[in-house]
């Protein structure tokens, strides 16, 4: 956001609602001119919880109201911070000019309250507390001010701090975490090579491609290299990114999904994992929910000590170590689909907790920019958008997230029961160069089409239009024409049953002739049998 950006790649993520508008024009223009003055500020105080807060205004009006809560949690939590530091005593702190407030020690020789062994002045003291009142009132109206901010922004469901937003690619984020570079590619097709190779072969048995479906070249698939028969273990896929549910951190069952949690008395942490990262406490703030947010930030740790073994290392990484170059968030599909329809943003699940977990983890989430607010939601759609699961656990495999969705795969996949792993078998022969295809839901396989397509939906831009999807649609297509047909013949018989049944009781010696009991279809014709005759002058000689 430092970085202005073409207007033209502007999109809004709020919802357009009846009567609402998006700004264009010079005020478009001075929307993102204070949105890249501000950010660069923030980049020089990031603790300035008005800069913050000014911030999140810029984001209302430029109507992107997930990050605007984002930056009004941030300037609630300096705020709150602040005001905690100056109620017990630490420092002397006073207003400072332009940027709100700074401290200063009375150990700092020079300093107003430093006496140099003298008696302090007692008008300095009262000075001083005039001072600390009028900052912590100016705090407090700020504090208040972001809170209610955000408790606008939450309007689907104020009790639960839940509100609306459509997942779009942010106008400011680079190209490069746009699309998936061909260096990311070869690196998993690497990791295919050393899954693959072995039992009789030594080259891989599949490889990604781009320009899959010919849908262009971030488009990417699976494609087998050589012939396989139904039947043959392709690979196993070892599950690095999972969450799950179940106990909290005082062991209680009330976070447990249905009475039942994650069986692994470890989880949600690692053997590896020493105790001050202990992320029980996501399961007692996000309870049934606590998998995804979970598998989110097992995420952002591996971009963390990613970073860090790269700066042990004196190795420069790409933008000093940005989760998005992360190798496995680079190699996810965000779901920024075309008419996709709003979706639920929490205060508490995708702000709170994954800021408060940054910060258990070392991360300065108010100066670091790398883990700005946006990020978060974009590693949110991309995890999203890739990952598997059940109601226990949700989990990310590094190479299945590169398989494509059929309703008649030819390959078949099955989870381990604790999730740490899936195999993936061929279950139909297939040719070198076929793509290689999952059923993404596979209890969905006996659902009617119109069930499949709209579970699909999660994933696709449009209806699946796999091999078996558009022959049911087909079959559909012919069966509606043939009970349209039938429906047509059948009323066509009706009609002509009545017309005989009229003409029978015209011809009957004991019927009427009366023009009363035309047909139906007489009505529509005309029968000149049984109508009335005009009189003509030479019918009355």
């Amino acid at each position: 956001m430092d970085d202005p950006f073409d207007p033209a790649a502007y999109r809004p993520t709020a919802p357009l609602e009846p009567g609402d508008s998006i700004p264009s024009g010079d005020d478009l223009k001075q929307l993102l001119h204070d949105l890249t003055q501000q950010t660069r500020d923030l980049a020089r105080w990031p603790y300035d919880p008005e800069t913050w807060f000014a911030r999140a205004e810029t984001l209302v009006s430029l109507r992107f109201p997930e990050l605007a809560l984002g930056d009004g949690w941030k300037a609630e939590r300096l705020c709150g911070n602040l005001l905690a530091r100056v109620d017990k005593g630490v420092g002397k702190w006073r207003l400072g000019f332009a940027k709100g407030f700074w401290m200063m020690g009375s150990e700092v020789p020079g300093a107003r309250g430093h006496s140099d062994g003298e008696e302090e002045d007692e008008d300095g003291e009262e000075e001083e507390d005039e001072e600390k009142e009028a900052l912590c009132e100016r705090l407090r109206d700020l504090r208040d001010t972001a809170t209610l901010l955000q408790h606008t922004l939450l309007d689907v469901s104020p009790e639960h701090l839940e509100g609306r937003f459509v997942p779009r690619s942010y106008p400011w984020m680079s190209a490069y975490h746009r699309f998936r570079s061909d260096e990311l590619l070869e690196k998993v097709n690497d990791e295919f090579s050393q899954h693959t190779c072995g039992r009789g072969h030594s080259v891989a048995a599949c490889r990604v491609e781009r320009n899959a479906f010919g849908g262009g070249a971030d488009v990417l698939g699976v494609f087998a290299t050589r012939d396989m028969e139904a039947g043959t273990l392709l690979f196993v896929d070892y599950t690095e990114v999972f969450g799950c549910i179940g106990p909290g951190s005082d062991d209680s069952s009330a976070n447990l999904f249905g009475g039942k949690g994650c069986a692994d008395p470890l989880h949600p942490n690692l053997e590896s994992e020493m105790a001050w990262q202990d992320l029980r406490w996501i399961r007692d703030r996000c309870g049934k929910d606590a998998a995804d947010v979970i598998m989110r930030c097992r995420l952002l740790i591996g971009s963390i000590r990613w970073g860090c073994r790269a700066e042990a290392a004196g190795e420069k990484t790409r933008r000093g170590g940005h989760p998005l170059d992360h190798t496995r968030i680079a190699r996810l599909t965000p779901s920024h689909r075309v008419n996709r329809k709003p979706s639920l943003v929490s205060l508490e699940h995708d702000v709170a907790v994954p800021n408060d977990f940054l910060l258990q983890f070392g991360i300065d989430v108010f100066a670091d920019e790398r883990y700005d607010t946006w990020v978060l939601f974009e590693v949110r759609e991309r995890a999203g958008n890739n990952s598997w699961g059940d109601p226990i656990h949700s989990c990310l495999s590094p190479l299945f997230a590169f398989f494509n969705h059929s309703c008649a795969p030819n390959v078949d996949w099955a989870p381990h029961k604790d999730a740490t792993f899936m195999t993936l078998e061929i279950v139909r022969n297939v040719k070198a160069g076929e793509q290689m295809l999952v059923m993404y839901d596979s209890f969905m396989t006996d659902e009617g089409l119109a069930a499949r397509r709209k579970r699909m939906r999660r994933w696709l831009n449009s209806d699946c239009m796999c091999e078996k999807c558009e022959l049911e649609e087909e079959h559909e297509r012919l069966e509606a024409e043939l009970v349209k047909m039938r429906a047509r013949a059948e009323a066509f018989q009706l009609l002509l049953d009545q017309k005989k049944a009229d003409q029978h009781r015209v011809d009957s010696p004991l019927g009427s002739r009366e023009t009363s009991s035309m047909s139906a279809i007489d009505e529509v014709v005309g029968n000149w049998d049984t109508a009335p005759k005009p009189i003509f002058p030479e019918d009355l000689e």
